[in-house]
Protein backbone atom coordinates (compact mmCIF):
# COMPACT_ATOMS: atom_id res chain seq x y z
CA UNK A 1 0.00 0.00 0.00
CA UNK A 2 1.11 3.33 -0.66
CA UNK A 3 1.77 5.73 1.48
CA UNK A 4 -1.01 8.25 -0.25
CA UNK A 5 -3.06 5.50 0.38
CA UNK A 6 -3.22 4.83 3.92
CA UNK A 7 -6.55 5.75 5.72
CA UNK A 8 -7.75 7.07 9.50
CA UNK A 9 -9.93 4.98 10.94
CA UNK A 10 -12.16 6.01 13.70
CA UNK A 11 -12.41 2.58 15.80
CA UNK A 12 -8.97 1.82 15.09
CA UNK A 13 -6.56 1.89 17.83
CA UNK A 14 -3.99 4.27 18.75
CA UNK A 15 -0.60 3.39 17.55
CA UNK A 16 1.98 3.61 20.50
CA UNK A 17 5.57 4.06 18.93
CA UNK A 18 8.82 3.57 21.30
CA UNK A 19 12.07 2.38 21.60
CA UNK A 20 12.05 -0.99 24.06
CA UNK A 21 15.56 -0.12 25.42
CA UNK A 22 14.39 2.68 27.67
CA UNK A 23 11.14 3.76 26.54
CA UNK A 24 9.03 0.58 27.41
CA UNK A 25 7.95 1.39 31.26
CA UNK A 26 6.25 4.90 29.64
CA UNK A 27 4.81 2.91 26.74
CA UNK A 28 2.92 0.71 29.22
CA UNK A 29 1.88 3.58 31.94
CA UNK A 30 0.40 5.49 28.28
CA UNK A 31 -1.17 1.88 27.12
CA UNK A 32 -2.75 1.94 30.56
CA UNK A 33 -4.10 5.01 30.81
CA UNK A 34 -5.30 5.25 27.32
CA UNK A 35 -7.42 1.47 27.97
CA UNK A 36 -8.94 3.20 31.33
CA UNK A 37 -9.91 5.95 29.61
CA UNK A 38 -11.90 4.26 27.07
CA UNK A 39 -9.09 3.86 23.84
CA UNK A 40 -7.87 0.78 22.30
CA UNK A 41 -4.21 0.27 21.60
CA UNK A 42 -1.74 -0.99 19.44
CA UNK A 43 1.55 -1.73 21.11
CA UNK A 44 4.39 -4.44 20.40
CA UNK A 45 5.15 -5.20 24.29
CA UNK A 46 7.76 -7.36 22.98
CA UNK A 47 11.97 -6.27 21.78
CA UNK A 48 11.73 -8.51 18.40
CA UNK A 49 13.62 -9.03 15.56
CA UNK A 50 13.74 -5.96 13.05
CA UNK A 51 12.03 -7.97 10.27
CA UNK A 52 9.51 -9.17 12.18
CA UNK A 53 8.79 -5.79 13.60
CA UNK A 54 8.94 -4.36 10.75
CA UNK A 55 6.23 -6.45 8.66
CA UNK A 56 3.74 -6.35 11.90
CA UNK A 57 4.30 -2.47 11.92
CA UNK A 58 3.47 -1.84 8.56
CA UNK A 59 0.20 -3.96 8.50
CA UNK A 60 -0.48 -2.65 11.81
CA UNK A 61 -0.76 0.88 10.44
CA UNK A 62 -2.18 -0.07 6.71
CA UNK A 63 -4.78 -1.86 8.68
CA UNK A 64 -5.95 1.62 9.76
CA UNK A 65 -5.25 3.13 13.15
CA UNK A 66 -7.13 6.08 14.87
CA UNK A 67 -3.99 7.77 16.19
CA UNK A 68 -0.64 7.72 17.27
CA UNK A 69 1.71 8.88 19.69
CA UNK A 70 5.58 8.88 19.52
CA UNK A 71 7.50 8.15 22.92
CA UNK A 72 11.00 10.12 21.78
CA UNK A 73 13.29 9.11 23.89
CA UNK A 74 17.69 8.95 23.92
CA UNK A 75 17.75 5.06 22.10
CA UNK A 76 15.44 6.57 19.66
CA UNK A 77 17.63 7.53 17.98
CA UNK A 78 19.31 3.94 17.44
CA UNK A 79 15.78 3.05 15.41
CA UNK A 80 15.60 1.90 12.22
CA UNK A 81 12.42 0.71 12.33
CA UNK A 82 10.55 3.85 14.11
CA UNK A 83 13.04 6.71 11.85
CA UNK A 84 12.29 4.70 8.25
CA UNK A 85 9.09 3.02 8.90
CA UNK A 86 6.83 4.49 11.72
CA UNK A 87 6.98 8.04 11.69
CA UNK A 88 7.47 8.81 8.13
CA UNK A 89 3.68 6.84 7.89
CA UNK A 90 2.54 9.03 10.82
CA UNK A 91 3.70 12.31 8.76
CA UNK A 92 1.78 10.74 5.63
CA UNK A 93 -1.34 10.25 7.46
CA UNK A 94 -0.92 13.83 8.95
CA UNK A 95 -0.44 14.94 5.14
CA UNK A 96 -2.86 13.20 4.02
CA UNK A 97 -5.77 14.01 6.89
CA UNK A 98 -4.36 17.78 8.74
CA UNK A 99 -6.88 16.33 11.72
CA UNK A 100 -4.97 13.13 12.21
CA UNK A 101 -4.73 13.15 16.13
CA UNK A 102 -0.94 12.21 16.83
CA UNK A 103 1.45 13.43 20.01
CA UNK A 104 4.87 13.26 21.03
CA UNK A 105 6.03 12.46 24.58
CA UNK A 106 9.43 13.89 24.64
CA UNK A 107 12.14 12.79 27.18
CA UNK A 108 15.04 14.67 27.47
CA UNK A 109 18.52 12.71 27.57
CA UNK A 110 19.90 11.66 30.58
CA UNK A 111 22.85 14.56 30.52
CA UNK A 112 20.66 17.39 28.97
CA UNK A 113 21.25 20.66 30.31
CA UNK A 114 18.29 22.59 32.14
CA UNK A 115 14.68 21.62 33.58
CA UNK A 116 12.87 22.36 30.37
CA UNK A 117 11.95 20.25 27.06
CA UNK A 118 14.25 20.19 24.23
CA UNK A 119 11.33 20.53 21.41
CA UNK A 120 14.06 20.04 18.47
CA UNK A 121 15.06 16.65 20.23
CA UNK A 122 12.66 14.42 18.05
CA UNK A 123 13.35 15.53 15.27
CA UNK A 124 16.59 15.29 15.60
CA UNK A 125 16.78 11.96 17.01
CA UNK A 126 14.21 10.33 14.30
CA UNK A 127 16.11 11.71 11.43
CA UNK A 128 13.68 14.18 9.87
CA UNK A 129 16.03 17.50 9.61
CA UNK A 130 19.50 16.88 8.82
CA UNK A 131 22.40 16.84 11.91
CA UNK A 132 23.40 19.87 12.91
CA UNK A 133 20.69 22.09 10.83
CA UNK A 134 18.97 24.98 12.28
CA UNK A 135 15.71 24.43 10.51
CA UNK A 136 12.67 22.72 12.22
CA UNK A 137 11.51 19.98 11.26
CA UNK A 138 7.66 18.38 10.80
CA UNK A 139 7.54 16.98 14.25
CA UNK A 140 8.11 20.31 16.12
CA UNK A 141 4.45 21.63 15.04
CA UNK A 142 3.05 18.37 16.65
CA UNK A 143 2.06 19.02 20.19
CA UNK A 144 4.40 17.46 22.39
CA UNK A 145 3.74 16.18 26.15
CA UNK A 146 6.42 15.43 29.01
CA UNK A 147 6.08 12.39 31.15
CA UNK A 148 4.82 13.21 34.21
CA UNK A 149 1.20 11.95 35.51
CA UNK A 150 -0.67 14.98 34.81
CA UNK A 151 0.77 15.44 31.23
CA UNK A 152 -0.43 11.65 30.39
CA UNK A 153 -3.55 12.29 31.91
CA UNK A 154 -3.96 15.00 29.81
CA UNK A 155 -2.82 13.04 26.97
CA UNK A 156 -5.03 10.53 26.84
CA UNK A 157 -8.07 12.49 27.53
CA UNK A 158 -7.20 14.84 24.27
CA UNK A 159 -6.44 11.15 22.58
CA UNK A 160 -10.17 10.26 23.81
CA UNK A 161 -12.01 13.46 23.02
CA UNK A 162 -10.46 13.52 19.37
CA UNK A 163 -12.01 9.49 18.71
CA UNK A 164 -15.44 10.10 20.36
CA UNK A 165 -15.82 13.30 18.03
CA UNK A 166 -14.66 11.17 14.84
CA UNK A 167 -16.54 8.35 15.85
CA UNK A 168 -20.01 10.94 16.51
CA UNK A 169 -19.49 12.30 13.10
CA UNK A 170 -19.34 9.30 11.57
CA UNK A 171 -22.82 7.95 13.25
CA UNK A 172 -24.40 11.37 12.70
CA UNK A 173 -23.57 10.95 8.78
CA UNK A 174 -26.02 7.85 9.35
CA UNK A 175 -28.19 9.48 11.37
CA UNK A 176 -27.29 7.45 14.43
CA UNK A 177 -27.02 9.62 17.51
CA UNK A 178 -26.19 7.77 20.14
CA UNK A 179 -22.85 7.82 21.99
CA UNK A 180 -21.80 4.02 23.53
CA UNK A 181 -19.08 3.38 25.93
CA UNK A 182 -18.37 -0.23 26.98
CA UNK A 183 -16.97 -1.32 30.56
CA UNK A 184 -15.33 -4.35 30.94
CA UNK A 185 -13.39 -5.21 34.62
CA UNK A 186 -13.60 -8.99 34.72
CA UNK A 187 -11.16 -9.73 32.36
CA UNK A 188 -9.10 -7.66 29.57
CA UNK A 189 -10.22 -8.15 26.34
CA UNK A 190 -8.31 -9.48 23.46
CA UNK A 191 -9.09 -6.58 20.81
CA UNK A 192 -11.98 -4.01 21.82
CA UNK A 193 -10.95 -1.41 18.62
CA UNK A 194 -13.37 -3.98 16.45
CA UNK A 195 -16.65 -2.90 19.40
CA UNK A 196 -18.31 -0.08 17.26
CA UNK A 197 -18.63 1.62 20.48
CA UNK A 198 -17.04 5.76 20.74
CA UNK A 199 -15.02 4.46 24.07
CA UNK A 200 -13.88 0.81 25.71
CA UNK A 201 -13.19 1.30 29.33
CA UNK A 202 -11.13 -1.26 30.20
CA UNK A 203 -9.47 -1.95 34.12
CA UNK A 204 -6.33 -4.05 34.33
CA UNK A 205 -6.81 -7.68 35.30
CA UNK A 206 -5.61 -7.97 39.28
CA UNK A 207 -2.44 -9.13 39.96
CA UNK A 208 -1.84 -12.93 40.60
CA UNK A 209 -3.79 -13.94 43.57
CA UNK A 210 -5.12 -10.43 44.27
CA UNK A 211 -9.21 -9.91 43.91
CA UNK A 212 -8.85 -6.53 43.09
CA UNK A 213 -6.00 -4.09 41.26
CA UNK A 214 -5.78 -1.13 43.08
CA UNK A 215 -3.66 0.57 40.58
CA UNK A 216 -6.31 0.18 38.12
CA UNK A 217 -8.49 1.64 39.86
CA UNK A 218 -6.18 4.61 40.80
CA UNK A 219 -6.01 4.87 36.82
CA UNK A 220 -9.98 4.56 36.49
CA UNK A 221 -9.89 7.79 38.92
CA UNK A 222 -7.82 9.63 37.19
CA UNK A 223 -9.00 8.85 33.77
CA UNK A 224 -12.65 9.10 34.89
CA UNK A 225 -13.25 13.03 33.99
CA UNK A 226 -11.41 12.34 30.88
CA UNK A 227 -13.87 10.38 29.88
CA UNK A 228 -16.72 12.90 30.81
CA UNK A 229 -14.87 15.55 28.99
CA UNK A 230 -15.06 13.47 25.26
CA UNK A 231 -18.32 12.61 25.66
CA UNK A 232 -19.14 16.07 26.88
CA UNK A 233 -17.71 17.78 23.45
CA UNK A 234 -20.07 15.82 21.70
CA UNK A 235 -23.47 16.53 23.95
CA UNK A 236 -25.02 13.30 22.99
CA UNK A 237 -29.03 13.09 23.65
CA UNK A 238 -28.74 9.24 24.38
CA UNK A 239 -26.08 7.42 26.16
CA UNK A 240 -25.79 3.30 25.66
CA UNK A 241 -24.07 1.63 28.05
CA UNK A 242 -22.56 -2.45 27.73
CA UNK A 243 -19.71 -4.73 29.17
CA UNK A 244 -19.09 -7.20 31.86
CA UNK A 245 -17.75 -5.17 35.16
CA UNK A 246 -18.15 -5.15 39.00
CA UNK A 247 -22.12 -3.87 40.14
CA UNK A 248 -19.22 -0.84 42.05
CA UNK A 249 -17.79 0.45 38.66
CA UNK A 250 -21.82 -0.04 37.29
CA UNK A 251 -22.67 2.28 39.87
CA UNK A 252 -19.46 5.00 39.84
CA UNK A 253 -19.82 4.98 35.45
CA UNK A 254 -23.54 6.09 36.50
CA UNK A 255 -23.38 8.86 38.78
CA UNK A 256 -20.04 9.90 36.45
CA UNK A 257 -23.18 10.28 33.16
CA UNK A 258 -26.24 11.76 35.88
CA UNK A 259 -30.07 11.88 33.61
CA UNK A 260 -28.90 15.67 34.12
CA UNK A 261 -25.72 15.29 31.84
CA UNK A 262 -27.44 13.12 29.46
CA UNK A 263 -31.17 12.50 30.04
CA UNK A 264 -31.77 9.37 28.38
CA UNK A 265 -29.28 6.08 28.88
CA UNK A 266 -30.06 1.96 27.27
CA UNK A 267 -28.08 -0.70 28.77
CA UNK A 268 -27.55 -3.94 26.83
CA UNK A 269 -27.05 -7.15 28.59
CA UNK A 270 -26.81 -10.17 26.24
CA UNK A 271 -29.84 -9.31 23.90
CA UNK A 272 -31.78 -6.90 26.23
CA UNK A 273 -31.99 -3.39 26.20
CA UNK A 274 -32.58 -2.15 29.69
CA UNK A 275 -34.11 1.78 29.66
CA UNK A 276 -35.30 1.61 26.28
CA UNK A 277 -38.68 2.55 28.03
CA UNK A 278 -37.97 5.26 30.51
CA UNK A 279 -40.13 5.72 33.07
CA UNK A 280 -43.55 3.94 32.73
CA UNK A 281 -45.67 4.25 34.94
CA UNK A 282 -45.02 6.84 38.30
CA UNK A 283 -47.44 4.75 40.17
CA UNK A 284 -45.86 1.73 40.43
CA UNK A 285 -44.02 0.28 43.28
CA UNK A 286 -41.51 -2.43 42.58
CA UNK A 287 -39.43 -2.73 45.93
CA UNK A 288 -39.82 -2.56 49.49
CA UNK A 289 -37.86 -1.78 52.63
CA UNK A 290 -37.38 -4.37 54.98
CA UNK A 291 -34.92 -5.80 57.87
CA UNK A 292 -34.54 -1.94 59.58
CA UNK A 293 -32.13 -1.44 62.15
CA UNK A 294 -31.28 1.30 64.53
CA UNK A 295 -27.55 1.18 65.47
CA UNK A 296 -26.40 4.31 66.67
CA UNK A 297 -28.58 7.10 66.85
CA UNK A 298 -26.01 9.10 68.74
CA UNK A 299 -23.67 9.95 65.51
CA UNK A 300 -24.67 14.37 65.35
CA UNK A 301 -23.49 15.14 62.02
CA UNK A 302 -21.77 12.50 60.90
CA UNK A 303 -24.18 9.65 60.11
CA UNK A 304 -23.95 6.76 57.67
CA UNK A 305 -26.91 4.70 56.95
CA UNK A 306 -25.81 0.94 55.12
CA UNK A 307 -27.93 0.27 52.54
CA UNK A 308 -28.49 -3.58 50.81
CA UNK A 309 -29.83 -3.13 47.36
CA UNK A 310 -30.92 -7.11 46.99
CA UNK A 311 -33.17 -7.73 43.79
CA UNK A 312 -31.96 -11.02 42.71
CA UNK A 313 -34.24 -13.84 43.94
CA UNK A 314 -33.26 -15.93 46.80
CA UNK A 315 -31.70 -13.96 49.68
CA UNK A 316 -28.85 -14.06 50.75
CA UNK A 317 -28.21 -11.84 53.78
CA UNK A 318 -25.00 -13.39 55.57
CA UNK A 319 -22.89 -10.81 54.63
CA UNK A 320 -24.64 -7.70 55.06
CA UNK A 321 -25.73 -9.33 58.45
CA UNK A 322 -22.16 -9.12 59.40
CA UNK A 323 -21.22 -6.10 58.56
CA UNK A 324 -24.00 -4.24 60.46
CA UNK A 325 -22.93 -6.41 63.09
CA UNK A 326 -18.95 -5.52 62.84
CA UNK A 327 -20.13 -1.60 62.21
CA UNK A 328 -23.01 -1.26 64.51
CA UNK A 329 -20.89 1.33 66.48
CA UNK A 330 -20.32 3.82 63.32
CA UNK A 331 -23.65 2.68 61.47
CA UNK A 332 -27.03 5.09 62.35
CA UNK A 333 -29.30 2.62 60.52
CA UNK A 334 -29.73 0.23 58.01
CA UNK A 335 -32.22 -1.36 55.37
CA UNK A 336 -32.82 -3.60 52.90
CA UNK A 337 -34.23 -2.80 49.11
CA UNK A 338 -36.00 -5.99 48.04
CA UNK A 339 -38.49 -6.77 45.18
CA UNK A 340 -41.84 -6.58 46.64
CA UNK A 341 -42.95 -9.99 43.85
CA UNK A 342 -39.04 -11.45 43.49
CA UNK A 343 -37.98 -13.10 40.47
CA UNK A 344 -36.78 -12.44 36.79
CA UNK A 345 -36.62 -8.15 36.44
CA UNK A 346 -38.40 -7.42 33.10
CA UNK A 347 -35.51 -4.99 31.24
CA UNK A 348 -38.88 -2.58 30.22
CA UNK A 349 -39.10 -1.83 34.01
CA UNK A 350 -35.82 -1.46 34.66
CA UNK A 351 -35.97 2.52 34.50
CA UNK A 352 -39.07 2.65 36.87
CA UNK A 353 -36.80 0.49 39.40
CA UNK A 354 -34.34 2.05 39.49
CA UNK A 355 -35.89 5.72 39.89
CA UNK A 356 -37.79 4.08 43.02
CA UNK A 357 -34.53 2.71 44.44
CA UNK A 358 -32.93 6.14 43.91
CA UNK A 359 -35.80 7.54 45.44
CA UNK A 360 -35.38 5.38 48.32
CA UNK A 361 -32.14 5.29 49.24
CA UNK A 362 -32.00 9.50 48.98
CA UNK A 363 -35.14 9.60 51.52
CA UNK A 364 -33.11 7.41 54.05
CA UNK A 365 -29.88 9.71 53.89
CA UNK A 366 -32.40 12.78 54.32
CA UNK A 367 -34.19 11.06 57.30
CA UNK A 368 -30.96 10.83 59.07
CA UNK A 369 -29.95 14.52 58.13
CA UNK A 370 -27.91 13.85 54.68
CA UNK A 371 -26.51 11.30 55.73
CA UNK A 372 -23.61 9.15 54.19
CA UNK A 373 -24.84 6.07 52.54
CA UNK A 374 -22.80 2.50 52.79
CA UNK A 375 -23.90 1.01 49.68
CA UNK A 376 -23.76 -2.88 48.84
CA UNK A 377 -25.49 -4.57 46.18
CA UNK A 378 -27.03 -7.25 44.47
CA UNK A 379 -28.43 -6.82 41.46
CA UNK A 380 -28.42 -6.66 37.47
CA UNK A 381 -25.75 -4.61 36.30
CA UNK A 382 -28.11 -2.38 34.40
CA UNK A 383 -29.67 -1.39 37.44
CA UNK A 384 -26.30 -0.33 39.25
CA UNK A 385 -25.71 2.42 36.37
CA UNK A 386 -28.91 3.41 36.20
CA UNK A 387 -29.48 4.11 40.23
CA UNK A 388 -26.06 5.28 39.92
CA UNK A 389 -27.88 8.31 37.53
CA UNK A 390 -30.61 9.26 39.73
CA UNK A 391 -28.41 9.94 43.27
CA UNK A 392 -26.63 12.88 42.35
CA UNK A 393 -26.25 15.06 45.61
CA UNK A 394 -25.10 11.77 47.89
CA UNK A 395 -22.30 10.63 49.39
CA UNK A 396 -21.46 6.80 49.38
CA UNK A 397 -18.97 4.28 50.28
CA UNK A 398 -19.36 1.52 47.36
CA UNK A 399 -18.62 -2.16 48.14
CA UNK A 400 -18.33 -5.19 46.14
CA UNK A 401 -19.07 -8.53 47.03
CA UNK A 402 -15.76 -11.12 48.26
CA UNK A 403 -17.63 -14.87 47.53
CA UNK A 404 -14.47 -16.63 49.04
CA UNK A 405 -14.96 -14.63 52.54
CA UNK A 406 -18.43 -13.87 51.99
CA UNK A 407 -18.01 -10.24 52.94
CA UNK A 408 -18.40 -7.04 51.24
CA UNK A 409 -15.45 -4.70 50.84
CA UNK A 410 -14.85 -1.01 50.80
CA UNK A 411 -13.91 -0.11 46.95
CA UNK A 412 -14.37 3.52 46.82
CA UNK A 413 -15.75 6.84 48.29
CA UNK A 414 -18.35 8.36 45.77
CA UNK A 415 -19.39 12.20 45.81
CA UNK A 416 -21.92 12.40 43.18
CA UNK A 417 -21.99 16.03 43.62
CA UNK A 418 -18.70 16.65 41.81
CA UNK A 419 -19.54 17.42 38.29
CA UNK A 420 -15.65 16.52 37.19
CA UNK A 421 -15.03 13.03 39.04
CA UNK A 422 -17.19 11.55 41.37
CA UNK A 423 -14.13 9.03 42.64
CA UNK A 424 -13.33 10.42 45.62
CA UNK A 425 -10.67 8.09 47.08
CA UNK A 426 -9.88 4.36 46.17
CA UNK A 427 -10.05 2.26 49.54
CA UNK A 428 -9.33 -1.13 48.41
Amino acid sequence: MSSADLQIDPYGPVFISYRHSDGKSIADRVSTLLKSVGVPVWIDSEAMQVGHIEKRVDRAIEQTISGAIVISTEDTAHSDVISNNEVPRFLQLLDNDPTFPICIINVNDKDAVGEGPDYSAPDRRMRTVAVGSDLKGPLSSIKQFGVEKEDLVTLVGAMAAERVKRIHQACQERDDRIVRLGLSSWEESISRASSGNHLDLQLAAPKSGDRFNREALETFKDTLKETRKAVEYVSPSVLQIEGRAHLFLAFVLGAQFPETFVKRAIVRQGDENWGCKNDGDQNDSFLHLTDQIVCNESLSGHARVAVYLDLVPGRLDSAFASFIEANKEEISYSARIGMREPGQIDPNDGACIAREASNMIRALSGSHGGAHIDLMMRCPLPLAFMIGRNVNTLSFTVYEYERDENKYLPMLDVDTFSRSNVIAKVLV
